[in-house]
């Protein structure tokens, strides 16, 4: 009786053995370390409980030291892959860290580009005002298609003689008729002349005519902004003129970007 009973609980602890021996392979298959047929086994398993009973307690060690054996190499193979994982997200983030850096500085040369490019844009500007400085321009005069730079000049120099009503002699050095001849760009000997004739012209009673200074492209498109904020002004009865790329509002200077910004 007793040896019966010690028998059956030498069963159960091999089957207990088994099961975890299968659950151990299974888990392996599972985690796809090892092929799911590598082959016949170097030795034979037990298949069933008959075979299974005839396994001894020799054999059943081995099977448990190949079953740790595996285990210790899947955990190498799982911390091998971590250590590589590990490193390579390592390195991705020093190139991340690396492309920030890159970028920041990139962002700064930009920035210091940007001053410069402003900085020549309002050089380049500011030099071709100066080359503007004793020009004005016409409009309102009947240039034909026929005339020529003579009869050009003298029609400008009959303007300021007659219609401004300048009595002395205002040198011309040079006029340039736009494509349709509907203005001209006149250049003046003298600055002074230059006043002369623009002074005259605010006086001007035929509206026909339109006398102004010669400015850059620039100024001229900031001038075009200061056009409402100027009729804005008169209407409400105050003195404002333009004054180059300003507006002039009761002896108070305002730039465009003040008044967009609602500071008038």
């Amino acid at each position: 009786m007793a040896a019966g009973a010690a028998t059956h609980v030498r069963r159960c602890a091999k089957y207990q053995l088994l099961t975890g021996y299968y659950i151990l392979t299974l888990i392996i298959l599972l985690s796809g370390d090892v092929e799911t047929n590598p082959g016949p086994p170097k030795k034979q398993n037990p298949k069933g409980k008959a075979d299974f009973e005839q396994v001894d307690d020799e054999n059943m060690v081995d099977i448990l030291r190949e079953v740790c054996r595996e285990m210790k190499e899947l955990k190498a193979s799982v911390h091998g892959n971590v250590s590589t994982l590990t490193e390579t997200v390592n390195k991705l983030t020093e190139e991340l860290q690396e492309m920030k850096e890159i970028n920041t500085q990139l962002a700064e040369e930009n920035k210091g580009l940007k001053k410069v490019v402003m900085k020549l844009e309002e050089k380049t500007d500011s030099l071709e005002n100066a080359s503007k400085q004793n020009n004005i321009v016409m409009s309102g005069l009947d240039i034909q298609a026929t005339d020529n730079p003579k009869d050009i000049k003298e029609k400008v120099n009959k303007l300021f003689r007659e219609t401004l009503n300048i009595a002395k002699e205002i040198p011309v050095d040079k006029i340039i008729p736009s494509k349709d001849r509907k203005y001209l760009i006149v250049t003046l000997n003298r600055f002074i002349d230059k006043n002369t004739v623009i002074t005259a012209a605010k006086d001007l009673k035929d509206k026909a005519y339109y006398i102004t200074c010669d400015y850059s492209y620039k100024v001229r498109q900031t001038r075009k902004k200061l056009i409402r904020y100027l009729v804005k002004a008169r209407e409400e009865g105050k003195n404002a003129s333009l004054k180059f790329d300003k507006l002039l509002i009761e002896r108070k200077i305002y730039s465009i970007q003040e008044l967009e910004n609602g500071d008038y």
